[in-house]
């Protein structure tokens, strides 16, 4: 009985570890550290900041890209994921294949994802700045 647990664990793991796992694993450490995981593990700052009219904001602001609220993380991490997924399905579209309609969806689905995720990248960059 226990063998056969150890076993399932086993098989798992070497499920776990082959290449396109390992690689959607560290895609992800990627992007958390990318997008400010370390400053937000350090520093601690808050999930929003207050404005000068006693409202609230998820972005720090005020020319300065020095300070992150954790907000700021998660959105950063989602755009910065939703480039990489674009890249892959990129990539994905120009293996070779005998239904075109899926390859064709595949490209324009992540070319927009692409061009979406810099489009509110550089959108974000410019408010903070």
């Amino acid at each position: 009985m226990a063998s056969s647990s150890i076993q399932k664990i086993g098989d798992y793991i070497r499920q776990i570890l082959t290449k396109r796992y390992l690689s959607y694993i560290g895609l992800g450490f990627l992007a958390f550290l990318t997008s400010g995981g370390l400053y937000v593990i350090t520093n601690n700052p808050p999930f929003e900041t207050g404005t000068a009219t006693g409202g609230a904001t998820f972005m720090t602001t005020g020319g300065s890209l020095a300070g992150q609220t954790s907000a700021e993380l998660v959105i950063v991490f989602l755009l910065t994921v939703a480039g990489a997924a674009g890249f892959i399905l990129l990539e994905r579209s120009f293996r070779k294949s005998f239904d075109l309609k899926d390859l064709q969806l595949k490209y324009i689905v992540g070319f927009m994802l692409i061009v979406i995720s810099i489009g509110l990248l550089e959108y974000l960059a410019n408010i903070k700045i």
